[in-house]
């Protein structure tokens, strides 16, 4: 399977399909998952209202890091790395099994080590992801004659 994600919103339809049993949900019932900017309209489901049971959300930074490289034949290549952030509004073990959906993931290759930071009075529980892709800019179309 390839590990290429077209764009943000490709990867936010991935990841809303692998941690949708971790995942709590949005009033319209969508899986919690929301790319930034702009901030969500919908405000999400408490606990008990959401199939999952969780309060789990999923935060995907619209802009990818990664500049790109020039190639042979006028074209370029780059590898975006899009941030991910999860974040556990609930003291339960969600968070815990969506990492390790994601860490199991073939893929979702990362760009680094991920980033853990557990709950304390003035921050909830969240992990971010660097997840890697590749693109390849204005590609070279061969045209028989």
């Amino acid at each position: 399977m390839s590990a290429n994600f077209a764009d943000a919103v490709e990867l936010s339809e991935y990841l809303a399909n692998i941690l949708r049993p971790h995942l709590g949900e949005w009033k319209d019932g969508s899986p919690r998952v929301h790319i930034i900017p702009p901030e969500p309209e919908l405000p999400g489901k408490v606990k008990a209202d959401t199939a999952s049971q969780s309060e789990l959300e999923c935060i995907i930074f619209r802009v990818a890091e990664g500049e790109p490289r020039s190639m042979s034949g006028g074209q370029k290549y780059r590898e975006p790395v899009y941030q991910i952030e999860l974040v556990n509004y609930l003291d339960n073990t969600k968070l815990a099994h969506a990492m390790n959906v994601i860490d199991a993931d073939a893929r979702i290759i990362s760009a680094r080590p991920r980033t853990y930071l557990p709950a304390n009075t003035q921050t909830y529980e969240q992990c971010r992801y660097y997840v890697r892709t590749a693109q390849v800019i204005n590609k070279v179309v061969y045209t028989p004659s």
